[in-house]
């Protein structure tokens, strides 16, 4: 399977200024080492809903099919205004050549700074309802490390990933595990070149597999793949960003 990259835009803008990655990491939680995962969360797949469609909007729609699962009952998975969120989340954005209304991407932590001090907007029968402060987040950390994603994932906590985008990640392949076919990325030699930088959902981690399972924004032509967590390691050490919603309003 493979996806035309020339009708893709990514839309993840790799932060200048790392201090809110430090201020609020993960490890400040001091949460007990996880001896073994294997856990699959829940997400509300929606794929036709949370599809960017050519725009340079995945930081809004990871961002919101994560509300999706943190809101799903008793609704199984309510829908948000992603491009809503995108754009919103440029009014936060530092980046002087960002603005509301562009195409441009924009950064994950401006869309959680939105989902915390503003909420979000829900969509009830194709119409976006007002900005619901009750419809976000408390409090949001920064995971650094695969065993702090792990960790994440074993307490029902799904990932907003901002990470490189590779070329190779563009075909996933599949590979049998256990008499069943499975999608994967990550697996060549060579990742091959940066594509651009995008955000996508993790919400599933494997010890057995040794991965995790990410969601896209790609609509019904990509499928949801694993990633290894060697690959993993190396995207969150290229400026890679891990961000987990611990607190949400009841």
């Amino acid at each position: 399977m493979g996806i035309n990259s020339d009708a893709i835009k990514f839309g993840r803008k790799i932060p200048f200024d790392w201090g809110h990655v430090n201020q609020y990491a993960f490890q400040l939680l001091a949460f007990p080492p996880v001896k073994a995962v294997e856990r699959i969360l829940p997400v509300p797949y929606l794929d036709n809903f949370y599809d960017q469609n050519g725009y340079g909007a995945c930081v809004g729609f990871a961002s919101s099919r994560m509300m999706s699962f943190y809101n799903r009952l008793p609704r199984p998975g309510r829908l948000y205004d992603a491009m809503w969120l995108w754009q919103r989340a440029k009014s936060f954005d530092s980046d002087l050549m960002t603005k509301e209304g562009d195409d441009n991407g924009t950064y994950v932590n401006a869309a959680f700074k939105v989902l915390r001090k503003e909420g979000h907007r829900l969509f009830v029968n194709d119409n976006s309802l007002p900005v619901n402060i009750d419809q976000g987040i408390r409090s949001y950390y920064w995971a650094k490390t695969v065993d702090e994603m792990r960790t994440a994932i074993s307490m029902d906590r799904p990932v907003v990933l901002g990470i490189n985008w590779y070329s190779e990640f563009m075909c996933p392949v599949k590979i049998e595990r256990d008499g069943k076919k499975e999608w994967w990325i990550g697996t060549s030699a060579s990742l091959g070149y940066v594509s651009g930088g995008h955000a996508i959902l993790c919400y599933a981690a494997s010890d057995k597999r040794e991965a995790f399972r990410l969601m896209n924004t790609w609509g019904r032509d990509y499928p949801k793949v694993w990633v290894s967590y060697t690959v993993m390691n190396k995207l969150l050490h290229e400026y890679g960003e891990a961000c987990v919603a611990i607190d949400r309003p009841e």
